[in-house]
């Protein structure tokens, strides 16, 4: 409006004005409208820039807010819920649910990496510290569920190793105990005893070779669930004793 007053202004001044005076007239009112033109951008500017950085301070303080409640609760459960279990179907049930929340963190990481793009994009101080600390604290609960993930399968397998190999010489020292038990029936003749005492000897050679490798896997398979800290490392230990023993009992 005080631009249209000035130029209506000039316009009586003109025609009263010699030529060299209406040419600088003419040139200072050009450049009033130029300046005004700049003006006009730069307010245009300011605005945007105003307004994108409301809507990236919004932006940031909402998903700083919900991400800030996801990491509590993530870093409660693996605090919490995720520890070894003492039997194997425990700790399968565990396994997948960390796999499930494995996924869904590696899932949530774009999302701290746009809070950090924010807060940089805000230029203040505090609000990268705060991003930056808040995605400090996801790479922890990242590599904690990852390490636990990683500890839970080979505790997983550890222990369907140990109850295979436990199973498998319970069966074949339960069969050799019967064998021996037949073996060892006096009665008879001279021929028939002389037969059984082969067969002990048969019998022997096979625990000291065959029956001593099966108690070997098991303790192979104990020793790994052991050094592991598992919660029924005790119950493990205690099997290994008695798998010694029993084999010890038939030799």
């Amino acid at each position: 409006a005080r631009f249209r007053i000035v130029t209506d202004l000039s316009k009586p001044v003109l025609s009263g004005t010699n030529q060299s005076g209406c040419q600088k007239i003419k040139q200072q009112v050009e450049q009033m409208q130029r300046d005004l033109e700049s003006l006009k951008e730069a307010v245009t500017e300011s605005k945007i820039k105003a307004e994108t950085t409301f809507h990236t301070l919004q932006e940031f303080s909402r998903r700083h807010d919900l991400l800030d409640v996801w990491l509590r609760d993530c870093e409660a459960k693996l605090k919490d819920e995720f520890s070894s279990s003492t039997n194997t179907s425990d700790c399968k049930a565990l396994l997948e649910r960390l796999k499930v929340l494995s996924r869904d963190i590696d899932a949530h990481k774009p999302q701290f990496d746009k809070v950090v793009d924010n807060a940089r994009q805000l230029n203040d101080t505090s609000f990268r510290e705060s991003a930056e600390e808040q995605q400090q604290r996801f790479n922890r609960v990242q590599r904690n569920a990852r390490d636990l993930l990683t500890r839970l399968e080979v505790d997983v397998n550890g222990q369907e190793e140990f109850k295979s190999a436990l199973q498998e010489m319970e069966e074949w020292l339960g069969q050799a105990r019967l064998r021996l038990n037949r073996l060892t029936d006096t009665t008879g003749g001279r021929r028939e005893l002389d037969d059984r005492l082969e067969q002990i000897g048969v019998l022997r050679s096979e625990l000291q070779h065959e029956g001593q490798s099966l108690v070997d896997r098991v303790f192979q398979s104990g020793d790994m669930i052991v050094r592991a800290g598992s919660s029924n490392k005790n119950q493990v230990s205690r099997d290994m004793d008695v798998s010694r023993s029993t084999l010890s009992e038939l030799l």
